[in-house]
């Protein structure tokens, strides 16, 4: 059989399959098309542009543009639920939140780059890898542990008191930290519990 005989061919039943769907006459398959939602249901968190000088609940993503964990598809959808759940317990608690992303890359565009995928935050920090200043203050000085992307940090930020102390001074208190994608992902799925919390 020739080209052109089996492109007509080809043609005619074409056209005749579409004519008998149109026509009802031969059912025709219902075709539709989804697009994957974030774990939240596609809800994002969105900085209230606040702040409360008394008492604040901080969470902190770090990250990196070329960490293959950081990386994971999963990984900004339990960060999204994150920022949701504890901003939703701060009111609760009549407390201040916010989101701070961290991008632990040498270059400031990459540490951009990475957490664009994350959603919105209240602060970013990028550049210098783990010597930031930010950095540095949240893994070296704050707690001491392992440079680990990507992790989470929890913490309440509260206002110190007496006689000598700079009214804007505050001491940072670590409430939670979750290292790698398999530790949030468990964290996560079980409502991110902070027992410290009150």
């Amino acid at each position: 059989m020739s080209h052109r005989r089996l492109r007509l061919w080809a043609i005619i039943l074409f056209v005749t399959t579409l004519a008998l769907g149109v026509t009802r006459l031969v059912p025709v398959p219902a075709v539709s098309f989804t697009w994957n939602q974030s774990r939240i249901g596609g809800a994002s968190y969105v900085p209230s542009f606040s702040v409360d000088e008394n008492r604040e609940l901080v969470l902190v993503y770090i990250g990196s543009r070329l960490c293959d964990a950081s990386n994971n598809p999963a990984l900004p959808g339990l960060v999204e639920e994150l920022k949701e759940e504890l901003s939703r317990r701060s009111v609760e608690l009549n407390i201040g939140f916010s989101a701070v992303g961290v991008g632990v890359d040498w270059l400031p565009s990459d540490g951009w780059k990475h957490l664009g995928k994350y959603g919105k935050f209240d602060e970013l920090i990028v550049g210098r890898r783990w010597h930031s200043i930010v950095a540095r203050q949240f893994v070296e000085e704050g707690i001491v542990g392992p440079r680990v992307t990507p992790q989470v940090l929890v913490y309440e930020r509260r206002k110190r008191v007496g006689e000598d102390m700079d009214t804007n001074a505050g001491e940072n208190v670590m409430l939670a930290r979750k290292l790698g994608i398999s530790q949030i992902r468990n964290w996560v799925d079980r409502g991110a519990p902070i027992p410290n919390l009150q």
